[in-house]
């Protein structure tokens, strides 16, 4: 009897870890789903640059640049970096011609002999990070890499080099993709665009759709424009998708609101379209250059500080008392009947601490006034640019025929 009791005690005390344990997977399994499919950061970063003009940001390459940044990063450093963007897994993008990341790492000779081999080495392997070594007089090295990195989309990142650089991060993003559904030039007319300061004139491109999806809520409506499906360097389907978003009250007002949990759910308010239904799109032309003002002191504000700051906790990277005094983000993006040009490149400087320094049933959508857009991966959610469109091209007659 006593017996029985025993492997029935042990028999309840399996079951019980058994429904912990699964209950524990379950747990991680919901946490990861819902971590694949947050913007928190990204919904930040939005309204950290948002100022009623045309914004561009690609929350993958700072992502990126800051993971870089945190492995070499210890104590506090390392923690402040870690709430901020906690280490996950992130897709990588090979598409010859088509999309391209690249990760590198700039080493002063001068402090060549203290950079830490396991912290070089990592970058190497973890982020198949270039490693390039030179005196860093200029800044012409590293504008030359970002200048080839981004298809010539961005031509430098840096006036000049600090005399006690020790060295820099940087992460480069270049798409060059086309609409699965062209517009056709002929049908771009001029049209009217509501900006703050009254109507101008714009190069409205337009196209008719009876197989994509659309968004259409009591806040906003919008338009999930596919680009072409292409193959990367093993094979895989990568698919590409502009989500064009509308509020239908003031843009810097919708954005203030915005919030990681209701950017998602008018992404996932989606719908198809029926069998007699149509969309009648017109979506503006826009090419602009954007920098990140002041992104030190955002990246401050959503907790990263020590790095920083002389004192900074970089023990990774090297003995030598350092820390980053410089972080840069710039952006282009070219949109027109054919795709979408867009580059993005994030550079993080380290210095010695010595010194101090986006008979049918038609549905029209019409993007007609400030909107925003986000072109993301479809498969990993992956979210390569994001930005807003205050003022598009101004009109000058249609000269799509004249564009590559």
């Amino acid at each position: 009897m006593k017996k029985i009791l025993n492997v029935v005690l042990v028999l309840v005390v399996l079951a019980g870890s058994l429904f912990l344990i699964n209950k524990k997977m379950d747990s991680i399994e919901r946490y990861e789903k819902e971590k694949e499919k947050s913007f928190g950061l990204n919904v930040k970063l939005l309204k950290a640059v948002n100022n009623n003009s045309n914004s561009l940001i690609s929350p993958y390459s700072i992502e990126i640049a800051l993971f870089m940044v945190k492995s070499g990063a210890t104590g506090l450093t390392h923690k402040e970096i870690d709430a901020v963007v906690p280490y996950r897994s992130i897709k990588t993008f090979d598409v010859k011609d088509r999309i391209s990341v690249a990760n590198a790492l700039f080493i002063s000779n001068k402090y060549s002999k203290d950079i830490k081999k396991t912290f070089i080495n990592d970058i190497k392997e973890t982020y198949d990070g270039e490693v390039i070594y030179d005196d860093f007089t200029s800044p012409d090295v590293i504008n030359n890499w970002v200048d080839k990195k981004t298809n010539h989309m961005i031509e430098k990142i840096l006036d000049s080099i600090n005399p006690d650089f020790m060295l820099g991060l940087a992460n480069a993003l270049a798409i060059d993709v086309e609409w699965d559904h062209q517009f056709e030039c002929n049908k771009t007319r001029k049209e009217k665009f509501i900006t703050s300061e009254g109507k101008i004139d714009v190069e409205g491109m337009h196209n008719t759709y009876s197989d994509i999806e659309y968004i259409y809520t009591d806040d906003v409506e919008g338009a999930i424009l596919p680009y072409k499906t292409y193959k990367d360097s093993k094979g895989n389907d990568v698919n590409l998708e502009f989500i064009a978003i509308l509020p239908k009250k003031d843009l810097n007002e919708y954005i203030n609101e915005l919030t990681d949990e209701s950017l998602q759910e008018v992404i996932d308010s989606k719908k198809s379209l029926k069998k007699n239904e149509r969309i009648r799109l017109m979506l503006p032309r826009f090419t602009y250059d954007y920098e990140i003002e002041n992104f030190i002191d955002i990246l401050k504000s959503f907790g990263i500080k020590k790095a920083f700051e002389p004192g900074a906790e970089f023990k990774n990277i090297t003995d030598i008392n350092s820390y980053f005094d410089e972080a840069i983000h710039k952006t282009h993006i070219s949109l027109n009947e054919k795709g979408t040009k867009a580059a993005a490149v994030t550079y993080f400087g380290l210095k010695a601490a010595t010194a101090m320094k986006d008979e049918n049933k038609y549905i029209d959508i019409v993007f007609n006034r400030p909107f925003m857009y986000i072109i993301k991966d479809k498969d990993s959610n992956e979210l390569l640019f994001m930005g807003t469109v205050y003022t598009p091209n101004k009109w000058h007659g249609n000269t799509c025929e004249s564009e590559e």
